[in-house]
């Protein structure tokens, strides 16, 4: 008997449950796929119809205003309606409501004593003072700081 090896090449389809499903889904009819959809519904209590979706006589209803307001035969705006428009329009939050200020704003107006922020020198700490404070960022084992700590006290000033 002579051993020998092979080598074959081939391709195969692997038919998941949701590709079954998905599969069984396409060839039902409307009037299947609603019973279908019925059934589950009745069968988990965790599962509700929900109203997100319109149904055929809304879509078309929705179909027939957007064609309609599609139609280029309007006119276009006047100068006047334009005039009309009011400049803010009315909001039900604030910018507060949604970001909190990462500046405290403060009573005085900005005068000389108060230098930009972009003009501000922020690199006052050395290197490894910086990096000695970024370790404290991270959940590190007594070991893994040791290491870092070493590796940060071994960097020159110069990087």
């Amino acid at each position: 008997m002579k051993q020998s090896l092979q080598l074959r090449v081939g391709q195969q389809l692997a038919m998941t449950p949701q590709l079954q499903q998905a599969i069984r889904f396409l060839q039902m009819s409307t009037l299947e796929l609603k019973q279908e959809i019925q059934t589950t519904l009745d069968s988990n209590f965790m599962l509700e119809e929900g109203d997100e979706h319109a149904t055929e006589e809304e879509a078309n209803t929705l179909e027939q205003e957007t064609d309609n307001s599609l139609d280029t035969s309007e006119e276009p705006l006047s100068p006047d309606t334009l005039q009309n428009l009011p400049e803010d329009l009315p909001v039900d939050s604030s910018w507060d409501d949604v970001y909190e200020p990462s500046v405290q704003p403060t009573s005085h107006s900005a005068s000389a004593e108060a230098p930009e922020l972009e003009n501000q020198d922020l690199s006052t700490d050395s290197l490894n003072a910086h990096l000695n404070a970024q370790i404290d960022l991270f959940p590190l084992s007594e070991t893994d700081c040791a290491i870092a700590i070493a590796l940060i006290d071994a960097i020159t000033p110069e990087g």
